[in-house]
């Protein structure tokens, strides 16, 4: 235990080389595999990959030098012409995945999922498989509360039920019209916390995004890390989208970091939702939500906040800095776009359709005796935030 809880650390710690985004043709595999993307986008990336990987072999094969007719020597220029030619794919990569996620083709692709009936060839196999499970659950449990409410009538009334197709009327009742999104929680209800509202609005928000390795992007959108530690100090404050880079992350390393949130809550008391691996996974080269940066503190600063309050959960770093992140919000359905170093701005084109699709993140309620909520530090704030 005390040996994953260094390892876990010195990930915090090497924060710098973890967060550095990497675009080369294994991002290529990684989009033929990945199942947001249609079928056809997925073979155009593997063919796009594929003949990436066949013009370097090709360019391994030539000898590449500058003449220097002063000096009379020859000076290799391999290493100049192999990093200007990855360059150039970094920004094809880039320019694909951008345009696979136009605003335009979002909004053709909810469009075309809006019915429930038939197949949509817009969704991937694993997609399309979801999709037809849920329609036969739905089904199903439309079916059952059909006979259910069927049965009631005739106990009441002693006459069958019958559909009504009241043509121009109010109302049209089949077997789907006593079904609700309530059924299908049903065994697993357990109350949550009300939503905290943001302080910071749409109208505010210019698109500042942090690009993350997983599985500590997702940890962070869900709310289960709250300490961001960083190599370098940010005067943002606010809204803050997480983006996950395109490395697919290690399933040791989730379980891990997993096992370390579990045992920091449940040594504070305080009653979690499921991981992101039981509740919409990890996924790469994706835009994950949001969270409000409120405080960008110091290893020393931070320790300091972590002693004088012991109730909070003890989430440790030893990053020269740490943004403390509240309020997650996640989007339901990840925008797949590229990322970059540091902080950066998204485009103005993504910006609104992900507004658009934030969902709040809401904690279990706490019930038992030795449960508590999520403690947090009062934060003073300064400048603009102050005069909110």
């Amino acid at each position: 235990a005390v040996a994953t809880k260094d390892r876990l650390l010195s990930y915090d710690c090497d924060a710098k080389r973890r967060t550095k985004v990497y675009d080369d043709a294994t991002d290529w595999y990684s989009e033929a595999a990945n199942p947001w993307l249609s079928e056809k986008q997925r073979e155009e990336a593997k063919a796009k990959g594929q003949d990436e990987e066949r013009r370097r072999r090709e360019e391994k094969r030539k000898i590449h030098a500058k003449i220097d007719l002063f000096g009379r020597t020859v000076i290799d220029a391999g290493a100049e012409v192999e990093a200007e030619m990855k360059k150039k794919d970094r920004e094809i990569f880039q320019d694909w995945t951008e345009g696979t996620t136009k605003n335009e083709r979002l909004l053709k692709m909810l469009e075309e999922q809006r019915g429930l009936g038939g197949a949509n060839a817009q969704l991937s196999d694993e997609s399309q498989k979801l999709y037809e499970r849920l329609r036969a659950a739905l089904h199903a449990t439309g079916r059952d509360k059909g006979l259910e409410n069927l049965k009631a009538a005739k106990q009441e009334t002693g006459e069958k039920k019958t559909r009504s197709w009241a043509v121009g009327g109010e109302r049209v009742e089949d077997e789907f019209s006593a079904v609700s999104m309530r059924d299908f929680g049903r065994g697993n209800e357990r109350p949550l916390l009300p939503v905290e509202e943001s302080p910071y609005s749409d109208a505010e928000d210019t698109g500042q995004c942090l690009s993350m390795h997983q599985p500590w992007a997702s940890m962070l959108v869900y709310g289960f890390k709250r300490a961001e530690g960083r190599s370098w100090k940010s005067d943002h404050r606010g809204r803050l989208w997480i983006h996950a880079t395109s490395k697919t992350p290690d399933l040791m390393e989730i379980q891990a970091l997993e096992e370390r949130y579990a045992s920091i809550y449940q040594a504070a008391g305080v009653p979690m939702p499921p991981f992101p691996s039981n509740s919409g996974g990890y996924p790469t080269s994706a835009l994950l939500g949001c969270v409000d940066v409120e405080a960008c503190w110091s290893q020393s600063e931070y320790a300091s906040v972590l002693k004088k309050n012991p109730d909070m959960p003890q989430e440790e770093s030893e990053s020269d800095f740490i943004f403390w992140c509240l309020r997650p919000r996640r989007l339901l359905v990840p925008l797949k776009m590229g990322g970059d170093h540091k902080i950066w701005r998204l485009e103005k084109s993504s910006l609104a359709p992900a507004q658009r699709g934030l969902q709040p993140v809401r904690w279990p309620k706490p019930l038992a005796d030795d449960e508590k909520s999520m403690a947090s530090p009062a934060i003073e704030k300064t400048g603009a935030a102050a005069a909110k």
